[in-house]
């Protein structure tokens, strides 16, 4: 395990239904990802998608719901 790894889950939210956040190693808490809701869990991924790849980083999804 890569203790220096981004992590990412989706989680539920009051707005739209899902957000998307990740977990950097060198922070405690985990953050929303700039300001994003979405109506479908597959929106949220895809957002996902979309930062990994701009991040370059290694990372894994991990789906939380409340």
């Amino acid at each position: 395990m890569n203790i220096f790894r981004v992590r990412y889950r989706i989680v539920t939210d009051e707005f739209c239904g899902f957000e998307a956040q990740k977990k950097v190693w060198y922070f405690p808490f985990w953050m929303e990802i700039g300001t994003n809701t979405y109506y479908t869990i597959e929106d949220a991924e895809s957002f996902i998608g979309k930062h990994k790849e701009r991040k370059k980083l290694k990372s894994k999804v991990v789906k939380t719901f409340k």
